[in-house]
């Protein structure tokens, strides 16, 4: 029955000391199971303690609608083989974080299906924390192109700009042609960018004929430098944004001119905003 409990809670690593409920909390007090630890200089099994960590509180999933804490003290341990005091690794809880990995990994089950805002309320992890999250999972995964290395077809590379719920701007890259998402990139600057396309394979790059992106300057001038072949293909989206917008400064300007007697009406310059 223990066992089940703490496969259940992901606590499979601790042995459970006590279980303290509070109003929005329920905390876990909990001890690592193992009594030895790897040294991380020489990888040897040690198992005299040197002494005892500041006592910590490990942010861990959340269970209806209480957040749970893991409640422990990890320990220093003296490496007998070449002399090292450390603090012990623990598994699911990544070394100096201050939360697990199963609460990391609720927080992306939030994240499929909702906004960042409303993955925060349900879990009460921030946005910087949730899309660091986000990130470290998808970093493995950059620029795998093992599926488009075993064919001979031709791809059409996407690049297109997003925030994450309003926040700071991203760069995403795509294969539209195959419908896979190829990487998210840390920042849009343009030496981000440029690093990343230049990690394209070569028998890739060659195939890429077409490349679709927004109208942001930097898309524009990597596509110059480093797809001179490639026909460009701007999203229907920012090309009708940018539109309305030239569509909104001649109103502007008219507005100006014809003087406050008359006032030109916004709205039927901005019909279907969204569209």
């Amino acid at each position: 029955m223990e066992y089940s409990l703490k496969r259940l809670l992901g606590l499979q690593a601790f042995k459970i000391n006590g279980i303290e409920t509070t109003d929005p909390e329920l905390i876990f007090a909990v001890t690592p199971r193992r009594r030895t630890a790897d040294c991380p200089r020489c990888h040897r099994r040690c198992s005299q303690v040197h002494g005892y960590f500041k006592h910590q509180r490990i942010k861990h999933i959340r269970i209806g609608s209480r957040l749970s804490l893991l409640s422990l003290t990890k320990r220093r341990f003296d490496c007998d083989h070449c002399g090292r005091v450390f603090t012990e690794r623990i598994g699911g809880i990544k070394y100096r974080h201050r939360i697990s990995q199963p609460a990391k990994e609720q927080v992306l089950s939030h994240l499929v299906d909702r906004s960042f805002r409303a993955a925060t309320k349900q879990t009460g992890i921030g946005y910087h924390s949730s899309r660091r999250y986000l990130t470290e999972k998808v970093t493995p995964f950059i620029w795998d192109w093992s599926e488009e290395l075993t064919n001979n077809e031709d791809i059409s590379l996407g690049m297109d700009e997003i925030s994450f719920s309003g926040h700071d701007m991203i760069r995403v890259l795509t294969n539209v042609s195959g419908k896979k998402l190829k990487t998210i990139l840390p920042d849009d600057t343009r030496l981000t960018l440029w690093r990343a396309v230049k990690w394209i394979p070569p028998n890739i790059y060659s195939r890429i004929k077409e490349v679709a992106i927004d109208l942001s300057r930097e898309n524009r001038l990597c596509v110059k430098k480093y797809f001179p072949q490639a026909k460009v293909v701007a999203d229907r989206f920012h090309v009708l944004q940018y539109a309305k917008w030239q569509i909104n400064e001649e109103r502007t300007a008219l507005a100006a001119q014809i003087g406050r007697g008359y006032k030109l009406p916004k709205g039927l310059f901005e019909i279907n905003r969204e569209d």
